[in-house]
């Protein structure tokens, strides 16, 4: 392999070291750690560092002067591809073991791809570093989406929900995804939701300027209530539009402070589903939960339609 900037060669070979070369095919260093032969060698973009491949089923990372940074183990059998991320960030190992794996540029792992089933012999990010390509002597070749790790973590995590319909808590409990839902009667007058805001939260991946901007819609007007009725609306067309919704209400959450009234309907768009249809212990807790909101929301505004719903609701 080149170096970026051509000035430089590197070699991988069967007596278990890696050479780096000038253009010219001068000797400047030996790469020596692996246990085994080395079949793969990649210079970063930047060409700071250099990641080595082996059939002693680990990759390595060294530094442009040939210094070892980190070793990468994970895998079961030979390595038989190193590469790197087109921005430097991740390295990516294709394996005899079936498997590729990625790793952080400092050789931390991140996940590990899994589907084909035969030994992996190459594997390739395009050019935006989203996919990654990876070949293997199954004969088949396969396209795996990377886009997730590009993402802030709290982008991730919605993108994470958003295809998988899986809650993740805080405590690394996996949940499916509670459903929302209101009453078909509960139509309050609003102003209307901004086009704009609505695609930006039908949009994969849900950026956090969008729901950002959502918090701001429902909370900013003098009926924070009826904003969040009308948003609920208005992403029903949407892709998994409890799950956008959910995670709106959940950031709602999260912002302290509310509007008795808009806590009031965000307590009901979570129970009314179990109020309606669940068995009498799950109607009893959402019975309990409605009657610990509406004192503060009664006390707001008695006449409001959320009030009254409620009310009626737990008549």
């Amino acid at each position: 392999a080149f170096s970026p900037d051509g000035t430089r060669l590197a070699t991988a070979s069967c007596d278990n070291t890696a050479r780096r070369w000038t253009a010219d095919g001068k000797p400047i260093a030996v790469l020596e750690g692996h246990a085994d032969a080395v079949i793969s060698v990649a210079f970063s973009p930047d060409g700071t560092r250099l990641a080595t491949a082996s059939v002693d089923k680990t990759a390595r990372l060294w530094s442009a002067e040939g210094k070892p940074i980190a070793v990468l183990e994970g895998h079961t059998d030979s390595v038989s591809e190193v590469a790197f991320s087109p921005d430097g960030t991740r390295l990516a190992t294709a394996s005899a073991d079936n498997t590729a794996r990625l790793w952080t540029a400092e050789g931390k792992p991140i996940a590990v791809l899994e589907g084909h089933t035969g030994a992996l012999l190459s594997n390739a990010f395009s050019p935006d570093g989203t996919r990654l390509a990876t070949a293997s002597a199954d004969n088949t070749a396969r396209l795996w989406d990377l886009s997730i790790l590009t993402l802030p973590p709290r982008e991730a995590w919605w993108y994470a929900g958003l295809e998988t319909g899986l809650v993740v808590r805080d405590d690394w409990e996996v949940q499916v995804e509670p459903g929302l839902s209101l009453p078909d009667e509960l139509d309050v007058p609003s102003p209307g939701v901004p086009r704009s805001l609505v695609r930006d939260l039908a949009a994969s991946p849900l950026r956090e300027a969008a729901v950002d901007g959502a918090l701001r819609f429902v909370t900013g007007g003098p009926d924070p209530a009826a904003n969040w009725i009308a948003l609920y609306r208005a992403l029903e067309d949407a892709r998994r539009p409890n799950r956008r919704r959910l995670i709106v209400l959940e950031e709602l959450e999260a912002s302290g402070g509310l509007d008795p009234i808009l806590a009031l309907a965000i307590v009901l768009t979570r129970t009314h589903g179990d109020l309606r249809w669940g068995d009498d212990p799950t109607r009893a807790a959402a019975v309990a939960e409605l009657s610990r909101a509406l004192p503060s929301a009664r006390e707001a505004n008695p006449n409001h339609i959320v009030v009254r719903t409620v009310e009626q609701l737990l008549k």
